[in-house]
């Protein structure tokens, strides 16, 4: 019979460590993976939400008849966020008589910077 000259019934103290760097060298580009990823799902939802809100004032401004030519500012404080509206005759001065540009912008109240601008054309009324 054979005498077994090591045995080897656990791991050594050494095999450990090697391991848990292993494991650590690997979690931390997966973790920075997970934590941009994130980050993208917010800045994309708060664009998603600030485009609807640009949708939905577009849609009010082109079925609404009674809307004067001045500029109108909406503060929304909750959504942190100013809506400017103007309603001006077309560019083209062949067209003007007959259709309206309309801009929407969504403003951040905070440095004041353009965070997102809607043209659309309606017809007057």
């Amino acid at each position: 019979m054979k005498k077994q000259l090591f045995y080897k019934g656990g791991l050594t103290l050494i095999e450990v460590i090697v391991g848990f760097a292993l494991i650590g060298i690997l979690l931390i580009p997966i973790s920075m993976l997970f934590i941009t990823t994130h980050r993208i799902n917010q800045q994309s939802r708060t664009m998603l939400e600030h485009t609807h809100l640009a949708q939905q004032y577009m849609e009010r401004a082109k079925h609404t008849a009674d809307i004067n030519t001045n500029p109108m500012e909406i503060i929304l404080p909750d959504k942190n966020v100013k809506i400017i509206w103007s309603i001006e005759p077309h560019s083209d001065s062949r067209l003007s008589h007959r259709l309206q540009k309309l801009e929407i912008q969504i403003r951040d109240l905070e440095n004041d910077r353009e965070i997102l601008r809607m043209l659309s054309l309606r017809t007057n009324t």
